[in-house]
C-alpha cells in the first residue's frame, strides 16, 4: 500500500479543490475526512486519500468521478461536487459534523439504534438496486446528521480484495469491517456490504469497535445483554458461512421490523441460545428454592442392604393402578380448570413411586430395575408435564387467543373472577389492567409490553418469560416475583409505591438491582 500519501500533510487552512479545510472530522480505513468551506461560505466535506500508491489512488479517483456523475441519484449517498485527482481527494455536498466513529458521543438508545440501522440499510439497499456495491463500508464512511439520518460516502473507493491479495498490510487495515472472504481476495458483493452493516450494527449497540474472531456461526457473547432477536440479526449479517448470511439487505431491514413485532428473526446459535436459556432457568430455580416456593428434589437414592421381598402379582397390579391414577387425575383436573400448577405437576411426579415399585426387579441387586424404571418415568413426566400441557390445551380454546385486545382482556377478567390462576401465553400488549387483583396468578409466556399495570397485586405470582418493556407497575405489588425470569424487566416503569421483588428497588422510575446491605 506504500507509505503516507500527500493528503496526510494537509492542515487546517489549506485549500483543496477550491474548499478551505476546517476541522478534521474522522480518520481511518485509509482516508481522512475534513469539514471545509467554499469561497461563498457554503459548508462541504473533503475526503482525502492517505495511502501513497498510484494504483490505489487511480482507483479512488475513478470511484469519486463515478459518484460525481451520478449526482444526487442515490438517496442518502453523499453527492460529489469536485475531484482533485492529483491529491487523491474529493468534495462532498454535506455539512460534516460527526460520523459513526463518534458513536460513544452520540449515545443512542436501543430503539434509536434500530431506527438508524433501518435507515442505513435502506440507503445501502437502494445502492444495490441501482447496481452500486459499496465494498468498503466503515464507520468513518457514514456521516450522521443532527436528526440521525445517515449519509454514506466512499462507495467503491477501494478494491479491498485486490489490495489484500497483494499487500498483507491491507488485511490488518480492513480486518474489522470487511468479511473474511474479501480479506482472502474475493471481490465485493451484496453480502460484503451486509457483513459491514452487521459490524456497524454491533458498533452502534455497544459503543465500541467490534473485536470478534471470524466464525461460520458466530456466538457473539459480547452481545449477551442485548435481546436475543437483535443478536440473531447481527449474527445473520456477520456469519462467515455465506449460506447462513443474509443474501440481500432487504432481509436485514425486514428482520428489524419483524423484531419490533416479536416475530422470529435472524440466525440462532443452538449451543449459545440453549446455554443461555438453561442458565436463566437454573438461576431462577435456585432463587425459588431459597425463597421456599419450591422444594429441591432428592439428590441421591440410598439402596438398602439385605434381601428384597418378592412382590405378589395382585400387589403389583394395585401399584400400577395407583400410579396411573396419579397421572390421569391431575391431568384431568388441569384440563377442566386450566390450572397447570406446581401442585398438579408434583402429583404426577409421585406416580413414579408405585409404578417404579410395580416393575419387575432385574439387575444386581433386583432393586436396580425398579430404580431405573422410576427414573425413566420421572424423565417422561419432567419433560412432558401432562398436567401443565392439559391446562394449556384448555386455555388455548378460551378467549385468551381472541383477535382483539379488548376480547383478550375481557377473557382474562372472566378467568380471574372464576378463580383461575393459569393465564399463560396471552398477548396483553397495551392492556389496561390497573388495580386488578392477580395474586398468585401465572402469566408465564405472556406479553405486557406497554401495559398499564398500576396498583396491580401480582404478589407470589409468576412472570416467567413475560416481556414487560414499557409496562407501568407504579404502585403494584410484585413481592415474590422472580425478576430474573422477566424479559426487558429493566425497561419497565415503577415508583416509590411499588413493592419490588426481592433484591430490586425502584430507582429513577425504573427497576434497578438493590445495593447489597
Amino acid at each position: 500500500m506504500g507509505g503516507a500519501g500527500a493528503g496526510s500533510a494537509l492542515r487546517t487552512g489549506d485549500v483543496v479543490a477550491g474548499a478551505t479545510l476546517g476541522e478534521m472530522i474522522a480518520e481511518g480505513g485509509g482516508i481522512r475526512l475534513w469539514s471545509a468551506k467554499l469561497a461563498d461560505g457554503r459548508s462541504v466535506v473533503v475526503v482525502i486519500l492517505l495511502l501513497d500508491d498510484a494504483e490505489i489512488r487511480a482507483h479512488f479517483v475513478a470511484a469519486a468521478e463515478e459518484m460525481k456523475e451520478r449526482g444526487a441519484s442515490l438517496p442518502g449517498v453523499l453527492p460529489v461536487l469536485a475531484v482533485d485527482a492529483a491529491r487523491g481527494a474529493y468534495l462532498g455536498d454535506a455539512e460534516g459534523q460527526r460520523t459513526l466513529m463518534d458513536i460513544a458521543r452520540i449515545d443512542w438508545t436501543q430503539r434509536e439504534v434500530l431506527v438508524f440501522m433501518e435507515r442505513l440499510g435502506a440507503v445501502v439497499r437502494e445502492m444495490h438496486e441501482q447496481g452500486v456495491v459499496h465494498g468498503c463500508l466503515r464507520p468513518e464512511c457514514v456521516l450522521v446528521t443532527p436528526d440521525s439520518q445517515p449519509i454514506v460516502f466512499n462507495a467503491k473507493a477501494f478494491d479491498i480484495g485486490e489490495m489484500c491479495r497483494t499487500d498483507p498490510g491491507a488485511v490488518a487495515l480492513f480486518a474489522t469491517y470487511s468479511p473474511p472472504e474479501q480479506r482472502f481476495g474475493r471481490s465485493a458483493s451484496y453480502q460484503t456490504d451486509i457483513f459491514s452493516l452487521g459490524r456497524l450494527f454491533h458498533l452502534a449497540l455497544m459503543g465500541e469497535e467490534p473485536n470478534e474472531k471470524d466464525e461460520d456461526l458466530p456466538r457473539l457473547d459480547v452481545l449477551d445483554k442485548k435481546p436475543n432477536g437483535i443478536r440473531r440479526i447481527v449474527r445473520a449479517c456477520v456469519a462467515g458461512d455465506l449460506d447462513k448470511r443474509y443474501d440481500l439487505v432487504r432481509e436485514l431491514v425486514e428482520d428489524i421490523d419483524r423484531f419490533r413485532k416479536h416475530e422470529p428473526v435472524g440466525l440462532p446459535h443452538p449451543a449459545f441460545d440453549k446455554a443461555a436459556a438453561l442458565e436463566r432457568r437454573e438461576k431462577a430455580r435456585e432463587e425459588a428454592v431459597k425463597e421456599g416456593r419450591i422444594a429441591r428434589g432428592p439428590e441421591a437414592i440410598v439402596v438398602a442392604e439385605g434381601p428384597v421381598e418378592k412382590m405378589s402379582q395382585a400387589k403389583r397390579v394395585g401399584l400400577v393402578v395407583a400410579g396411573v391414577l396419579l397421572i390421569v387425575v391431575p391431568t384431568m383436573i388441569g384440563y377442566v380448570t386450566s390450572v397447570g400448577s406446581i401442585f398438579l405437576s408434583i402429583a404426577t411426579f409421585f406416580s413414579i413411586v408405585p409404578l417404579g415399585l410395580a416393575s419387575p426387579g432385574f439387575g444386581k441387586p433386583p432393586l436396580l430395575g425398579q430404580v431405573l424404571v422410576a427414573t425413566a418415568i420421572l424423565g417422561v413426566l419432567v419433560f412432558g408435564d401432562p398436567a401443565r400441557r392439559a391446562a394449556e390445551l384448555q386455555a388455548a380454546t378460551s378467549g385468551f387467543r381472541a383477535d382483539t385486545l379488548q376480547e383478550r382482556v375481557a377473557a382474562v377478567r372472566v378467568a380471574l373472577a372464576d378463580g383461575e390462576t393459569a393465564i399463560r401465553q396471552v398477548n396483553l400488549d397495551g392492556a389496561d389492567l390497573s388495580g386488578t387483583k392477580m395474586s398468585k396468578v401465572e402469566l408465564d409466556g405472556s406479553s405486557l409490553r406497554g401495559a398499564n399495570m398500576r396498583d396491580v397485586d401480582l404478589s407470589q405470582g409468576s412472570l416467567w418469560n413475560v416481556d414487560v418493556e414499557g409496562a407501568d407497575f407504579s404502585g403494584a405489588n410484585l413481592s415474590g416475583i422472580i425478576a430474573d425470569a422477566i424479559i426487558n424487566w429493566r425497561q419497565a416503569k415503577c415508583d416509590e409505591r411499588t413493592t419490588m421483588p426481592q433484591g430490586w428497588e425502584c430507582k429513577d422510575g425504573r427497576p434497578a438491582e438493590a445495593a447489597p446491605k
